[in-house]
């Protein structure tokens, strides 16, 4: 049941969030969103889910449970772990029906962002996070960028999950995602605005190289 289960999760990852928000459609972007969705969906593929079954089988337990707070119990299990294998499962959740079951697993996605990226932060500048160019023994987690840019497409009315997509972008430094950041300073909620503020200070002053999705 399990590899069923996974198989189905990777075949459907790819086919949430892929609505574009009223007023994008005439936007021009400056990227090939069908070669984000290919690099994303091979990087998904690239991951061993099943070494998270083997590891933490409780919280498989409670993430394959019906009841919502069992599954939220799973997901902060698996925010606790430093190893991408936990995205193929925490993707299947973003699609949850429960909205803090959504937000816990789209956290749990943006702490490992976090973590990954600052392990590359430039301690001799101090004053603001600065991150050191990415070397080939480093986690590379910007083929997420299809993903957060369905999150950032969001309706205004989700706007946790749009503030830890702005987050995001910035961490990763994807400027190719620059309309939509700025677009999010029109948001009605704070939260939103306050993110895509921290987000364009990290695209402007964060890295000390442009970088693209490769």
């Amino acid at each position: 049941m399990i590899y069923k289960l996974i198989g189905m999760l990777i075949i459907n990852l790819l086919i949430t969030y892929n609505a574009p928000a009223q007023g994008q459609e005439s936007l021009d972007p400056g990227y090939d969103e069908t070669e984000l969705k290919i690099k994303y969906a091979n990087f998904i593929e690239s991951l061993d889910p099943l070494i998270i079954v083997s590891n933490y089988p409780k919280a498989i337990k409670n993430l394959l449970s019906a009841d919502f707070e069992n599954q939220k119990s799973g997901i902060r299990t698996l925010k606790e772990i430093r190893e991408i294998e936990i995205i193929p499962w925490l993707i299947l959740f973003l699609d949850s029906k429960d909205n803090y079951v959504r937000i816990e697993a789209l956290i749990a996605i943006s702490n490992l962002v976090v973590y990954y990226t600052l392990k590359r932060r430039d301690n001799t500048i101090p004053e603001r996070v600065s991150i050191k160019p990415m070397t080939s023994y480093d986690t590379d987690l910007r083929p997420l960028a299809w993903l957060i840019l369905q999150m950032l497409r969001l309706p205004d009315s989700n706007p946790n999950l749009k503030s830890y997509a702005a987050t995001m972008t910035g961490y990763l430094n994807l400027q190719i995602f620059e309309i939509e950041i700025n677009i999010l300073l029109d948001s009605k909620h704070p939260a939103v605005v306050n993110s895509a503020e921290y987000a364009i200070e990290l695209l402007k002053n964060g890295h000390q190289e442009k970088t693209k999705v490769d």
